[in-house]
């Protein structure tokens, strides 16, 4: 005998128009049970509709946690839609009792294990998305159809801030308790003296309460009277206040906005030179300006995009590269150690391309030798890839059923996709090293260098081994010559190294580690006979990689 678990679902509504009740789903699951010879072992059901969330249905999860519990074979539903009306949710919900060993069977119609029933079922899926897809037609065309023809204000879980719900005559009546905050808001941000960060700081100094403040309802998790600068926005972009409340603003369906006239907090003069003065803020917001290395640094530590940022000092301004990731553990670097030392290799290779191409016919007598470990190695990579790869899918199934909050799958999804990068960097470089290096003309590299900036080409070592002041001109030049070269460059725990691709012609070269640490470098400007000069006791330093 099959042990089982029955598992119905319906929505109220579902229930009247239907009349696919509980009890009747239950009563042709055991039918069909009995008809089988199944040993039933439970009965789970939901009372909700079949777009809710999977983490929010307590009897589907006591169905799952008792077929792996009891070590059930079967799941027995009434018909495909009472699993799920989203196609994507009942494939996953297949596949969760799939892994414990049991498969999913539907009283009128098949199961999954037989392959003829999978295409019935397939089919049966997609039917019943299509009438989710209907529902939530006919619903939104319903909701519009009260506002656009009654005027009234559908009721939600929260009102907008400085606002309440008239629930006698369905529309929003004014706040007196946060209705001052609201035009302090309008009324400071107008006045043209102060930024939404200066807004902001102004509101928490005030000790002013915020939207989630004042409703209970609402999971805050900063504390009480904390502004954020997002909030503020919405409340200037939002034209409630000047009197209008819209349905269907987001929409992008066939049904245009509605909209209702509600009590007005600030005139409508206000509101739009409030969004005035935003847009004009915006237009006017100082951007990064373009430097040499901007998007070519990596952090060796998660793989993400390093960027730029200048601290300004008492005495100067400091320059330091970071990792975009706030939940990496890299540390902050000098960009002045860093963009000297990158200046100065490159100018190096450019005036020295056989330099280059040596190094070239190093890599094709080492991709000359045995290559098994390497194999070995390289079959080990994937397989750490694959495994990491299958716990990123799991850990999104557990956050679809509400096991884990979106903090905890944000945290784990960015420290797998983290090992992950560093898995396929470590797998690149090996596959690197198993491909062919091809043979390169000397004449090609030194075509990559050539240009107008040539005849320049003293004076661009001047300003970069001597120039305490940006010039512009020559941080263009730097500028292309990394592009000509393919640089990328990654940020490790004391070093970076730096590597290039020559612009597609041959595979990622890695050519030179740059060390932070240290007065004395361990290879004292190796280069600095050479047509470069650099600095005297640079504290960066170089080092072959080969």
């Amino acid at each position: 005998m099959s042990k089982t678990i029955i598992y119905s679902r319906v929505s109220t509504q579902e229930q009247s128009e239907r009349g696919t009740s509980l009890d009747s789903q239950l009563a042709t699951c055991q039918k069909h049970a009995a008809d089988k010879g199944y040993k039933v072992l439970g009965e789970f059901r939901d009372d909700l509709s079949g777009m809710t969330p999977l983490g929010q249905r307590p009897g589907l999860s006591e169905a799952l946690q008792s077929a792996s519990q009891l070590q059930a074979e079967i799941l027995l539903v009434y018909d495909v839609d009472r699993l799920a009306r989203d196609e994507l949710v009942s494939m996953l919900i297949v596949k969760d009792f799939e892994d414990i060993g049991a498969r999913v069977e539907f009283a009128v119609g098949g199961n999954t294990a037989n392959v003829d029933d999978r295409l019935l079922i397939g089919i049966k899926r997609v039917i019943a998305d299509y009438d989710r897809r209907k529902i939530i037609f006919r619903m939104t065309g319903g909701k519009y159809s009260r506002v656009a023809n009654e005027g009234v204000v559908l009721n939600s879980h929260v009102s907008p801030y400085g606002y309440s719900y008239d629930e006698e005559n369905r529309t929003l009546a004014i706040d007196d308790l946060a209705v001052d905050v609201v035009r302090f808001i309008y009324k400071r941000y107008t006045s043209g003296k102060v930024s939404l960060a200066g807004l902001q700081l102004e509101l928490e100094a005030a000790g002013y309460p915020t939207s989630a403040d004042l409703n209970p309802t609402l999971h805050k998790k900063s504390a009480h009277g904390k502004w954020n600068r997002t909030s503020i926005r919405k409340i200037i972009q939002n034209p409630v206040y000047k009197g209008q409340w819209t349905f269907g603003k987001l929409q992008t369906s066939t049904f245009e906005p509605a909209v209702v006239e509600v009590p007005s907090v600030v005139s409508e003069k206000l509101w739009q030179k409030a969004n005035d003065q935003l847009e004009e803020n915006r237009s006017n917001r100082p951007h990064s300006a373009p430097y040499p290395l901007k998007g070519k640094v990596r952090c060796n530590l998660c793989g993400n995009t390093c960027r730029r940022k200048i601290v300004k000092g008492s005495k100067r301004k400091y320059v330091y590269y970071y990792c975009n990731l706030e939940s990496c553990e890299s540390k902050a670097y000098k960009g002045e150690r860093l963009e000297l030392a990158v200046a100065e290799w490159v100018l190096y290779i450019a005036a020295s391309p056989e330099e280059l191409q040596r190094e070239i016919e190093l890599r094709q007598k080492q991709s000359s030798k045995d290559t098994a470990p390497i194999q070995k190695t390289l079959g080990t990579l994937i397989s750490k890839i694959e495994k990491e790869t299958t716990a990123l899918g799991r850990l999104a199934d557990t956050y679809a059923y509400g096991t884990i909050s979106e903090g905890q799958l944000k945290t784990r999804t960015d420290s797998i996709r983290a090992r992950l990068y560093l898995l396929e960097q470590q797998r690149i470089e090996l596959e690197v090293q198993l491909a062919p290096v091809p043979d390169i003309d000397l004449e090609v590299l030194r075509e990559l260098f050539t240009g107008e900036w040539y005849d320049r080409f003293e004076e661009l070592q001047e300003y970069v081994a001597f120039s305490e002041k940006k010039i512009p001109a020559f941080e263009e030049i730097l500028s292309e010559l990394y592009a000509r070269l393919g640089l990328s460059v990654r940020l490790g725990k004391d070093s970076a190294e730096l590597s290039c691709s020559l612009t597609g012609l041959l595979p990622t070269v890695h050519h030179v580690v740059i060390t932070f640490q240290g007065k004395t470098p361990t290879n004292p400007c190796a280069y600095s006979s050479r047509s470069v000069r650099f600095r005297n006791n640079p504290r960066a330093c170089f080092r072959s990689n080969l």
